[in-house]
């Protein structure tokens, strides 16, 4: 309950407009489409990154390099997403 109360109020400070615009955007099915879209791009790019990572350098060795290349990766992803997407 303290999360509705919380939100509740959050809701009385915010501008009426601003409120009723993201409601309508979060209902959207384009903001759907473009969230699954996202998530189903960042499995793939992960996956194929696991996949030639590990086969590159073996399955039993340790890359403590792995997760900042997949990190920058992903957010390449994201920024090339947001620039596409977000202006629509």
């Amino acid at each position: 309950m303290k999360l509705r109360e919380l939100v509740g109020r959050l809701d009385d400070r915010l501008n009426p407009i601003v409120v009723k615009e993201l409601r309508q955007a979060v209902q959207s099915k384009f903001v759907v489409a473009i969230l699954l879209f996202f998530l189903a791009a960042q499995l793939l790019v992960a996956g194929i990154y696991l996949v030639l990572n590990s086969e590159r350098r073996g399955l039993g060795s340790l890359d403590f390099q792995a997760g900042h290349e997949l990190f920058s990766i992903l957010h390449g992803v994201m920024l090339g997403t947001c620039m596409f997407f977000l202006p629509i």
